[in-house]
């Protein structure tokens, strides 16, 4: 995007399980969480650039999801998939996709970086960030003290020199 010039935007799609994981589904979890640690790196990377960034955490949506998720184990297997009667059924009872993509693109429009969908979330989401704040205590070594900026700067120097010029 930046060799071609002019602006952009990026949407990425994480998920209410990208900030707050549920049992159960870990491999999804862990990939959310990898959707918003990649995009917060890019995001970085991104600034001072024509490239905008978002982050989507969308919650229980209306899709198919599931659906196409069987069809696709089934195909690579060659096995049927039981039908799902808990997931599917959630997401069925979820959010207006269309309602889901106003919001989105409103977002875009605003230049927002995490765009949410639902606020009924916001109290799960806070808890989750209050407790790993609240575990903050002493330090391993009280005789240790970072400079979080300048570490940052160094590491944000040392990878741009890594990059391959092109």
């Amino acid at each position: 995007m930046q060799a071609r010039g002019g602006e952009g935007h990026i949407v990425n799609v994480a998920s209410l399980s990208g900030l707050r994981s549920n049992p159960g589904i870990a491999s999804y979890d862990a990939s959310k969480f990898a959707v918003v640690g990649l995009s917060d790196a890019l995001r970085q990377e991104l600034a001072g650039t024509p490239i905008g960034l978002s982050v989507v955490y969308p919650g229980m949506t209306r899709t198919g999801f599931v659906g196409n998720s069987r069809s696709i184990l089934e195909g690579a297997t060659g096995s049927p998939i039981s039908a799902d009667s808990g997931v599917g059924n959630i997401l069925a009872a979820g959010m207006d996709p269309n309602k889901v993509a106003e919001r989105v693109l409103r977002g875009i429009a605003a230049s927002e970086y995490h765009i949410f969908t639902q606020d009924d979330w916001k109290p799960a989401i806070q808890s989750v960030f209050d407790e790993r704040i609240a575990a903050f205590g002493e330090n391993a070594d009280a005789d240790y003290h970072e400079d979080i900026a300048a570490l940052q700067t160094r590491i944000a120097q040392t990878q741009l020199a890594a990059k391959p010029r092109g």
